[in-house]
């Protein structure tokens, strides 16, 4: 090409790339304002005073595409649907990081945060009785992927942390050299199966774990299934599972093997389910029950197992809840050491993720457990359902459902506020054993007997409140059931503290009069 020729092109080329890079700032302006008109919507001050303001919070995701920074803001991404139930359900929004002007808002009720509240960085301000924030102190005992990967607990895969337990590793190797592995790290990002000469062992901050590898199959492809579960109380425990409907994620790709029938460890997509995976609607086997049928995963799922494989698909479900429930027993102490420096621990609650997979015996492994977990419907329309439900059912179990009614906790409210909701008469149980001369409130020292400790006249203004918060979960619990107490135990749990006790005891004697309190 001659000089000539660059020389006539170049101011071309040059008007070219002015043109994009001006109309690349005009899109990246119309797409902020348009946002900042959004928040300023969010954030606007209510004419109705008497509403209370729901404070919500999630960091921007960017990302580069097609030469161009997108930024997806949690108003319109994904805590969408969080702020869409909030404004439903009467509630003013304000979704700013730092917390509403009193002088202008008046006080929040209800934080819900994407990100982990209890940082100096995040200065969540001192709590009044009545707010309500989405997480508990110390939660990332229960998802922090390394702890529950190690922790040894039954329907978890072997694990061992590096390079700490780099020897029992190999020990456990030569005994089973058979078996691949996964190296991960707290992120849980760059997930690759690697047989045992592929592994670092000397990686820091990583943990090895063992890779299933006969994995139910549907139309040929391996999946998890997501478990949403509420915690409500820390001290004393009390948990609800999401029991109407699960999340199913199939991988993007079919599960392959190799020639000579080994795993295929390089089509990561093939057995990683990743941000772009198959849905329910999109296998065949199961589209039928989902989409002709109009049945919920869940449902579809059980279908499949039923009808399919001609087996009982109730064992799976009962192993994954017996999961969860062990965890939160072994994390409580652990919990309550970080909790403890809050006065008031009924201002928390946490709606957590649990992630399941299933080998072609239906034996079931529990892979990770998620803190706020994706809530978001845009990529998969459909998922909208199941994601409204599941917050709906998270707010109505924690009371917020009836904050726009009631605003404040029970120590704050008249009686003839809380009197239609709970009274006090709702907590008394076992007429047989209180009415026993042993019991007698006259007799002084009744309430140090065993059998007596829960009769009404024996339980503390603490024990009262508990209890009174028990009740309503139970009225409000829409699709939740209950894990944590459970009624089916011979006997209460003693080990974890008092108050555990007492509430064990209290629901086993609700369950003895009433059959909807046994679960």
């Amino acid at each position: 090409m001659s000089n000539i020729t660059i020389w006539i092109l170049l101011p071309t080329i040059i008007a070219i790339l002015l043109f994009y890079t001006i109309r690349i700032h005009r899109l990246q302006y119309e797409q902020q304002t348009s946002i900042n008109t959004i928040i300023d919507s969010l954030n606007r001050r209510d004419v109705d005073g008497h509403k209370p303001l729901a404070w919500i919070y999630g960091e921007n995701v960017c990302k580069f595409k097609c030469c161009i920074i997108i930024c997806i803001n949690m108003q319109v991404g994904y805590l969408h649907h969080v702020i869409d139930i909030f404004q439903k359900i009467g509630f003013r929004i304000w979704t700013r990081r730092e917390p509403p002007p009193i002088e202008e808002y008046g006080d929040w009720h209800v934080l819900w945060s994407h990100e982990y509240p209890f940082t100096s960085s995040f200065n969540l301000p001192q709590l009044k009785p009545f707010q309500k924030v989405n997480h508990f102190p110390g939660s990332g005992f229960i998802t922090n992927k390394v702890n529950l990967a190690t922790s040894g607990l039954k329907h978890i895969p072997k694990a061992f942390t590096l390079p700490g337990e780099k020897e029992s590793f190999i020990n456990f190797t030569k005994e089973n050299p058979d078996k691949l592995w996964v190296q991960k790290d707290n992120n849980h990002r760059g997930i690759r199966v690697l047989s045992i000469d592929q592994l670092d062992l000397n990686r820091k901050g990583t943990f090895v774990q063992e890779f299933i590898q006969n994995p139910l199959l549907i139309d040929g492809k391996k999946f998890d299934i997501g478990l949403y579960v509420t915690m409500t109380s820390l001290n004393p425990l009390r948990i609800y599972i999401y029991d109407n409907e699960a999340l199913l994620r199939f991988c993007a790709r079919p599960y392959t093997t190799n020639n000579d029938n080994s795993f295929n460890a390089s089509d990561i997509d093939s057995y990683v389910v990743g941000d772009h995976y198959t849905p329910i609607w999109e296998i065949p086997s199961l589209d039928h029950y989902y989409t002709d049928l109009n049945m919920n995963m869940k449902s579809s799922l059980n279908a499949y197992i039923r009808l399919k494989l001609d087996r009982d698909p109730q064992p799976i479900w009962t192993s994954m809840e017996e999961s969860i429930k062990t965890i939160f027993y072994m994390k409580e102490e652990e919990m309550l050491r970080l909790a403890n420096v809050y006065p008031n621990m009924r201002n928390f609650f946490e709606l957590v993720r649990f992630d399941f997979t299933i080998d072609d015996q239906l034996n079931v492994f529990l892979m990770e457990a998620n803190m706020s977990p994706n809530l978001a419907s845009a990529k998969y329309p459909p998922n909208r359902i199941i994601y409204e439900q599941v917050i709906y059912s998270c707010l109505s179990l924690v009371g917020i459902t009836r904050m726009p009614l009631t605003f404040g906790t029970w120590p704050n409210k008249p009686e003839q506020l809380w009197n239609p909701y709970v009274h006090h008469k709702d907590l008394s149980i076992l007429p047989d054993i209180c009415s026993d001369e042993q019991c007698d409130r006259k007799n002084l020292t009744s309430c140090q007997h065993e059998q007596c400790d829960v009769c009404y006249h024996c339980i503390t203004a603490e024990m009262h409140t508990i209890l009174m918060d028990a009740y309503m979960e139970e009225m409000s619990r829409y699709h939740n059931n209950r894990l944590i107490p459970s009624t089916s135990k011979e006997s209460p749990l003693t080990m974890l503290g008092p108050n555990t006790y007492l509430q064990d005891k209290w629901f086993i004697g609700k369950c003895l009069s009433n059959d909807r309190w046994c679960n």
